[in-house]
């Protein structure tokens, strides 16, 4: 299996487990680093995954960037690319 389909398979079984749980809360994860990279196609390898969850007024649209703010402020998104 290629790193980027690990990563795929990893992510899979996260929400499998969530749904085992019965977790009813939406979970927001932003994957960044060399595993975002990766999956973009710009990276060949990596051998974690660096993430965090987000809070659903916080997530970025498809195709960009957030960035964090300064402490206590909130972070901004940005265009990606």
């Amino acid at each position: 299996m290629d790193k980027a389909n690990e990563i795929l398979a990893y992510l899979e079984a996260l929400a499998e487990e969530l749904i085992r749980l019965n977790t009813r809360q939406q979970y927001h994860i932003l994957v960044t680093g060399g595993a975002y990279m990766l999956l973009q196609g710009e990276r060949r390898a990596t051998d974690d995954i660096d993430f965090a969850t987000v809070a659903p007024e916080h997530r970025p649209k498809a195709g960009r960037v957030w960035r964090s703010g300064n402490e206590g402020e909130p972070g901004r998104i940005q265009s990606g690319g």
